[in-house]
């Protein structure tokens, strides 16, 4: 069945939708300055060779992504998205006080590759989850949408000050070291940045509805609950094993081997969001010089998702998910051949351009597809066994 269509009114969202839409913009902030300046942290301030600095900023994602299938599992369907959100918020600002203050390679490793990959992991199934539990399917693909363009407007964002600080501090070295001291590196002073963006991601994170807080219980205690007819009943507490056997269940369900088989088609698609970040600043750097203006190039890929999205929903909303979602990925994977023909800014532009464009056309889709095949109460689990096949992307 076709999505239905819209209209051109935006959904009224329920005020919790915001809540997740403001949290996820924050956030993503804070995200994309560290995922772009990872490798280049590694390289200029502690001496990690490429080679190094890539195998870093790989693994950093991969851990990333266990600690995202260990919150899907354990947190999000049995704690709530407003728990594991407040948590995670308060790990990550505390790995980026460690990462600003580490001096030496030894603790710079092991930030990167204990704390803020827990922390960051942890975040992630929070937005999709939340989303799902508190819209209905008719404002789904909107929702999705926003939600996407705000994480991609974070990034943009996140692109344009590094930018920024990189030419103050080229062009006014004193004035720089006046306002940042003992922190005047471009780097450190955005990863200073993110600790505000942080903090106002965990004030609406606190603001998020109670009805994301899943309701506790101890393994001795039983705990009242209301079933789908509304009549309430007794609930035991639940064990790890149990919790396991629970979750193992969905392995029955059709829909999730849908969407895992999408989710391994789209890895190769999906590797270019990683070497956009990690690849493609050095690489401009080494064959164009220390001026290339990398991070504003890079920032095309956001602006273009930030915009987008909302536009393409509407105008795409009589299509069904997976043509959509097959659309955009012929798209997206014919882009890097401009790199083929030419190392210039015009051709990184012209691939970013494209990539963008195949993007914003199936991956908010491919969000609303999972989202609407997955069972209620059960889409962490859900959501990570389906997109497992996707952290292959990742690998350095």
């Amino acid at each position: 069945r076709g999505v239905p269509a819209m209209g051109w009114r935006c959904p009224k969202f329920r005020c919790g939708v915001w809540m997740i839409f403001f949290l996820n913009f924050f956030a993503s902030f804070a995200y994309h300055v560290m995922s772009v300046l990872l490798v280049i942290y590694a390289t200029d301030e502690f001496g990690f060779s490429d080679k190094g600095a890539g195998a870093l900023y790989g693994w950093w994602g991969i851990l990333s992504s266990i600690w995202t299938s260990i919150a899907s599992i354990f947190a999000i369907d049995n704690v709530g998205s407003k728990r594991t959100a407040i948590f995670a918020i308060l790990a990550m600002i505390g790995s980026r006080a460690m990462l600003i203050l580490a001096r030496n390679p030894e603790t710079f490793r092991w930030v990167v590759l204990v704390v803020s990959p827990m922390a960051e992991g942890l975040l992630l199934p929070v937005f999709l989850v939340g989303l799902k539990r508190l819209t209905v399917k008719e404002e789904r693909p909107m929702a999705f949408s926003l939600n996407y363009a705000l994480h991609n407007a974070g990034g943009g964002i996140a692109d344009v000050v590094i930018d920024i600080f990189r030419t103050w501090q080229v062009k006014d070295p004193l004035g720089f070291v006046e306002v940042f001291g003992s922190l005047a590196t471009p780097t450190r002073a955005c990863l200073v940045l993110t600790e505000a963006a942080l903090i106002l991601s965990f004030f609406f994170a606190c603001l998020l509805p109670s009805s994301l807080s899943t309701q506790l219980s101890c393994c001795k205690e039983h705990v009242p609950f209301e079933d789908e007819n509304g009549l309430a009943s007794p609930k035991q507490g639940v064990s790890v094993r149990s919790v396991l056997r629970e979750n193992m269940s969905i392995l029955h369900h059709r829909g999730l081997w849908m969407v895992a088989a999408c989710s391994t088609c789209l890895v190769g698609v999906k590797a270019q969001w990683h070497h956009m970040n990690a690849t493609m600043p050095k690489y401009l750097v080494r064959e164009l010089g220390e001026d290339a203006p990398w991070g504003t190039v890079n920032s095309i890929n956001y602006w273009m998702c930030a915009m987008l999205p909302p536009v393409v929903t509407l105008v795409m909303a009589k299509w069904r998910n997976f043509p959509a979602i097959f659309l955009g990925s012929v798209v997206m994977s014919l882009s890097p051949a401009f790199m083929i023909f030419e190392v210039s800014i015009r051709a990184t532009c012209a691939w970013l351009a494209t990539m963008s464009l195949g993007e914003v056309i199936w991956s908010p889709r491919f969000n609303t597809f999972s989202a609407d095949l997955s069972p209620d109460g059960k889409e962490g689990i859900f959501m990570v066994i389906a997109f497992t096949p996707q952290f292959l992307a990742g690998l350095p």
